[in-house]
């Protein structure tokens, strides 16, 4: 399925053109050897599990993943992707390692709603992807950048 045009035009703003992108389902898929899955509802990970056998210990909803990574020290240095190899096996030892299960963070499906959930959701959905790009690979945006593509 193509982005709703609610989602069109709300990565605009951001300068971002999302209109290739599709969604499928993951009936067949082997996910098995994928260093991250991430998804925005829990649904979307518990189907990638599941379904296409991707690794538990490597599958977060973005925003878990986020919060995770913000009670961690930042690595640095090194190979970038074994760097970001490690942080995501940090942030499941952490997720592990938690006395209290909470329920998955997730963000919500905007679909069907007003104009302001999708900007709502664009903006958060920018931060996450900004705080997690900071943690896993080390780029951090300059004030003027913040919010934008």
């Amino acid at each position: 399925m193509p982005p709703l045009p609610e989602a069109l035009v709300e990565a605009r703003r951001f300068d971002l053109d999302i209109s290739a992108h599709r969604a499928r389902p993951l009936h067949g898929e082997d996910l098995s050897g994928t260093d991250l899955v991430l998804g925005f509802e829990r649904i979307h990970i518990a189907t990638a599990v599941v379904e296409a056998n991707a690794p538990r210990e490597r599958s977060f909803t973005l925003p878990e993943l986020v919060e995770l990574l913000d009670g961690l020290e930042k690595l640095g240095g090194g190979d970038p992707v074994a760097r970001a190899r490690r942080t995501v096996a940090l942030a499941d030892d952490a997720r592990r390692s938690r006395e209290v299960k909470p329920i998955l963070p997730e963000i919500p499906d905007p679909w069907g709603g007003e104009p302001e959930l999708y900007r709502r959701t664009g903006e958060s959905v920018i931060e996450l992807s900004r705080v997690l790009a900071e943690h896993l690979l080390g780029i951090t945006a300059s004030p003027a950048a913040a919010g934008r593509g």
